[in-house]
């Protein structure tokens, strides 16, 4: 829609996002190979500012974003896959970029009156 976008601590608040097809294959893996508990995560905090700007340059659009800053503020706590990596060498294979273009065409596929 081209409207400016605020986000409320977009360095340092973050999401953990990981790619549902990596999810499967790493599921396969452990079902075979593994036991224990694991988090399936992205192997890093990726911010909001960092989305954001990722969707946006897959997306080929540009807003405006803007930052509303708590001083101070923490980094969002980080799901870690540290364990997963030490002990089966697996992580996550898909980018940022491919899972938003992903969703993106999934969801461009769907009738109107059921789009987001």
């Amino acid at each position: 829609r081209g409207e400016p976008i605020t986000l409320r601590n977009a360095q340092t608040e973050g999401i953990s996002l990981i790619h549902p097809e990596d999810i499967a294959r790493i599921s396969e893996i452990l079902l075979d190979e593994g036991q224990g508990i694991y988090n399936l995560a992205a192997d890093r905090h990726i911010s909001l500012l960092e989305y954001a700007e990722t969707a946006m340059r897959v997306l080929g659009q540009q807003v405006q974003v803007r930052s509303q800053d708590v001083p101070h503020a923490p980094v969002t706590e980080h799901y870690s896959c540290r364990r997963l990596q030490e002990r089966h060498g697996i992580r996550p294979e898909k980018s940022l970029e491919s899972g938003i273009a992903d969703v993106w065409a999934a969801l461009s596929h769907r009738e109107p009156e059921n789009r987001p």
